[in-house]
């Protein structure tokens, strides 16, 4: 008897395809399957890497949701959750590219 195989994707690439079918359902104005869909993509986000800016993703699709369910505030504190979640990113991002500038800079006056 064969054992089937099964192929298990990557956490990032499940939770595209979980945030994709919170658009969908969201676009069909199923909001109760869309917050699910991007709870699903949270779970995926947290054991991604702190500063990978895809961990951002559910929190953006949140805050569409509870927007269109009138739920402004809950809405507001989504999308600042976008945004702290992406500072994180930039702040390590921002850093990287002012080290390479000072090690060019380095390179250059000892050449």
């Amino acid at each position: 008897m064969q054992e089937t195989k099964k192929y298990e994707l990557a956490e990032q690439i499940q939770l595209y395809f979980e945030f994709s079918a919170g658009q969908i359902f969201e676009s069909a104005g199923r909001d109760d399957f869309a917050l699910q869909k991007y709870l699903n993509c949270k779970a995926l986000g947290e054991r991604l890497e702190f500063n990978n800016p895809d961990r951002a993703l559910s929190f953006c699709g949140m805050g569409s949701v509870m927007y269109h369910m009138e739920e402004y505030k809950l809405a507001t504190r989504c999308f600042l959750k976008v945004i702290i979640e992406l500072k994180i990113f930039f702040i390590i991002f921002i850093d990287l590219i002012l080290f390479l500038i000072q090690f060019i800079k380095f390179i250059s006056f000892s050449i």
